[in-house]
């Protein structure tokens, strides 16, 4: 008694009978080498409508910014903006954590 064939009848095989996993890996190494174009990739476009709504939000948050006292700008545009940690923010203002922590939760509050 033999062995059943791994690819019977030539299936999983691909043109020539190379079998797909390799015909896969070469077809993978192509688009890996290929440039990012940013057209094909890219974001779709945003709608009219959309690109409006947005303009409006940001005019939002800029004004909301301007409102804050200045302490709490800086501590929420730090965090919320630049993705800085609570210790990296009271390295830059030089302040105490918990000030950084009651500054932030104030500036939301707001």
């Amino acid at each position: 008694m033999t062995a059943p064939p791994v690819f019977p009848h030539g299936a999983g095989r691909g043109p020539g009978g190379t079998p797909r996993c390799c015909r896969t890996r070469s077809a993978r190494r192509a688009e890996l080498s290929e440039e990012f174009d940013e057209e094909r990739h890219g974001e779709p476009a945003a709608s009219p409508e959309a690109q409006a709504i947005a303009h409006a939000e940001r005019e939002r948050l800029q004004d909301a910014l301007e409102q804050l006292p200045t302490r709490f700008r800086e501590v929420l545009v730090l965090r919320e903006l630049e993705g800085c940690s609570y210790k990296e923010i009271a390295e830059i203002t030089a302040v105490p954590l918990g000030t950084v922590m009651s500054s932030l939760a104030r500036a939301r509050r707001r």
